[in-house]
């Protein structure tokens, strides 16, 4: 899809309680197709509570499905409330056996 597109970078909006190193970084990456991008990671070094705490002092809404449960939001397929109270990423591709949708892993190989 993204093929023909001069792509240079991937901005990851992943957290550092998430499934990255808490730090910001700026890392090689290579997509499945071989082609090799930047990955660049700023809010690293963010917890959970920053960002809410960064919504609050700059007056930016939230996304209205926290207020219906929602935990951890990404794209429509891999987004569903959190199946375990304890684990707030629980709700990511339920029934799958991952919690992320792909483009934050490295491929192997």
């Amino acid at each position: 899809m993204f093929a023909s597109i001069p792509l240079t970078f991937l901005l990851a909006g992943a957290l550092g309680n998430q499934s990255q190193p808490a730090k910001i970084s700026f890392d090689d990456f290579k997509l499945p197709t071989g082609k090799a991008l930047t990955k660049a990671s700023p809010l690293a070094s963010w917890t959970t509570q920053d960002v809410w705490a960064y919504l609050k002092a700059n007056g930016i809404p939230a996304l209205p499905l926290y207020e219906l449960g929602y935990t951890s939001i990404g794209c429509e397929p891999c987004t569903q409330p959190p199946v375990d109270p304890d684990n707030p990423r629980s709700g990511r591709w339920g029934g799958h056996g991952k919690l992320e949708c792909g483009i934050h892993i490295q491929p192997q190989g």
